[in-house]
C-alpha cells in the first residue's frame, strides 16, 4: 500500500540566484546537469515505491507518540539518495498532517561523506552531487557532512563525530526532525563481487542506530522509529564503479521501465532510549542494535541482495 500523496511544500530550499552560463564550457557544463536531473526523475517517476500493508497505521501511531522518524536504505548507487528522498518526502508530509502547526517538520537530514564536500571522491562525483542536489533541497533533505571509514583509511580525511553531532542537532532545533540515512556509508554492495553478482548489504557503520537513538534521547523525543527501505537495482541505472549512467538505465530514461529497480519500504522499528533493554545494548553492544536494523532491510530486498545480512551474524 502506498501512502495518498499530501500537500508537503518543503520550506529549506535555498533561494539560488542562477547566474548565466558564460562560455562554451559553461554552457555545456550547464546542460550537462540539467539532463542529470532530467534523468533522475524521469527513473524515478517509473521507480515502484511498494509500503508494508501496515506501515501508513504504525507510521502515524508513532508519530503522535513522540518518535522521530530515521529512513534507513540499502546502498548500491548515487541515485540512491534520490530514492530516498521521495520516501522521506511523502512520509514527513503525511506526518505534518496529524502534527500541529509548532511541531511540523521541516524535512529530513541526509549525512553525506565528507570526502563529497572536499570532492576528494574526484570531478566526476562532484559534479553529480552538485547537479542533483537543488533537487533534494526541493524534497526537504538537509545536506550534512560525516567522515566515512573510506574517507579516513582511503583518502586521509580525519574523523569528525562532534562536528557531525553538532551539525545533527543544530539541523534538528532548525526543525529538520526526521532522518533519511544510507548507513551502509558505501557503494560497496552495488559492486560485483568473486562470482560476478552484486555484493549485496554490507554492515550498517559502526554505532549509527545507537548514534541515532542518542540524538532522539537529546531532542527529548521518546525515541526513534527505523524506517527500513530497501532499494532494489538502482547500480543497473548508476554504474557504481564509474559513477555516470548505465547503457540499460540511459535507456530506461527515455522508455520508463518499472522492472529495472524497485523500491520496499518496510513496517517501522521503535526504538527507545530509555527501554533498559535498549540502554545496556547501547552501552555493550551498540552493533546489535545495528545488526536488528540490518536483517530488517535485509528481509524486504531479494534473497540474493541481502549480502550480510543473508542470515544472523555474531555481534
Amino acid at each position: 500500500m502506498r501512502p495518498e500523496k499530501h500537500g508537503y511544500s518543503p520550506s529549506n530550499t535555498p533561494k539560488i540566484e542562477k547566474q548565466p552560463a558564460i562560455g562554451l564550457k559553461a554552457k555545456l557544463k550547464e546542460k550537462a546537469s540539467q539532463i542529470v536531473v532530467w534523468y533522475a526523475e524521469n527513473i524515478a517517476a517509473s521507480t515502484p515505491i511498494n509500503y508494508h500493508k501496515d506501515y501508513v497505521k504504525t507510521y502515524i501511531e508513532a508519530v503522535k507518540a513522540g518518535y522521530m522518524p530515521v529512513f534507513i536504505a540499502s546502498h548500491t548507487a548515487q541515485i540512491d539518495e534520490f530514492f530516498l528522498s521521495l520516501v522521506s518526502r511523502e512520509s514527513v508530509g503525511m506526518a505534518n498532517d496529524f502534527l500541529p502547526e509548532d511541531q511540523q517538520i521541516k524535512g529530513a537530514i541526509t549525512p553525506f561523506a565528507k570526502s563529497m564536500k572536499t570532492r576528494a571522491q574526484g570531478k566526476t562525483a562532484a559534479f553529480m552531487l552538485d547537479s542533483i542536489m537543488p533537487s533534494l533541497w526541493e524534497n526537504g533533505i538537509k545536506d550534512v557532512y560525516t567522515t566515512t571509514d573510506n574517507d579516513n583509511s582511503k583518502r586521509g580525511l580525519d574523523n569528525n563525530p562532534e562536528e557531525f553531532m553538532l551539525d545533527m542537532l543544530n539541523s534538528m532545533r532548525e526543525g529538520y526532525m526526521a532522518v533519511a540515512a544510507l548507513p551502509e556509508g558505501s557503494v560497496e554492495g552495488g559492486r560485483k563481487g568473486e562470482n560476478g553478482q552484486c555484493k549485496g548489504l554490507q554492515p550498517l557503520r559502526e554505532g549509527f542506530s545507537a548514534a541515532m537513538l542518542i540524538l532522539a534521547k537529546r531532542m527529548r523525543k521518546k525515541g526513534v522509529m527505523f524506517i527500513p527501505v530497501g532499494i532494489e537495482g538502482s547500480e543497473k541505472f548508476n554504474d557504481p564503479n564509474r559513477r555516470w549512467p548505465t547503457a540499460e538505465g540511459l535507456i530506461a530514461g527515455f522508455i520508463p521501465n518499472p522492472n529495472i529497480c524497485k523500491i520496499n519500504v518496510g513496517l517501522p522499528i521503535l526504538m527507545s532510549y530509555d527501554d533498559p533493554e535498549t540502554k545496556a545494548l547501547i552501552r555493550e553492544n551498540p552493533e546489535a542494535l545495528n545488526e536488528i536494523n540490518g536483517m530488517a532491510i535485509a528481509e524486504i530486498l531479494s534473497p540474493d541482495r541481502r549480502g550480510v545480512y543473508g542470515k544472523p551474524r555474531p555481534v
